[in-house]
């Protein structure tokens, strides 16, 4: 399958922590669509949102470094084990509120994240890029 051109010129050409937004955003998109199909009774469609995001949400949790992490790399860890069971349970008993769950725990992080990918908090990096 071929991505959209501004979409993987997009991925190929942002830093990091972009590519960790990039990630926020997809795995929100999928769980907020996950919830409209849910209202709308459309449980293949809900299934497959869910899936994706999962599959997001399992792919910011592999790209933790947890043996050189920090306690912020195993809280991040632990918010996205809690983010998969919700994503899981949600599809496993249809429950919508498992995905209200997934979305709150990921919009702060995704907004974190962005702030700095806009450089608007500091990251402590700056004296190494000195």
């Amino acid at each position: 399958m071929s991505l959209n051109p501004y979409l993987e010129t997009s991925i190929r050409t942002a830093g990091p922590v972009q590519l960790v937004v990039q990630l926020y955003d997809g795995a929100l998109r999928f769980a907020r669509l996950a919830q409209e199909h849910a209202r709308a009774g459309r449980t293949r469609e809900r299934g497959e949102a869910i899936a994706r995001a999962l599959a997001i949400v399992h792919e910011l949790r592999a790209s933790l470094d947890l043996e050189r992490g920090t306690s912020v790399a195993q809280s991040l860890d632990a918010l996205y084990a809690f983010a998969s069971e919700q994503l899981l349970e949600a599809n496993r008993a249809r429950k919508p509120e498992c995905l209200d769950a997934v979305v709150r725990v990921l919009s702060p992080l995704r907004d974190a994240f962005g702030a700095i990918a806009a450089g608007e908090v500091p990251t402590g990096d700056e004296e190494d890029a000195a």
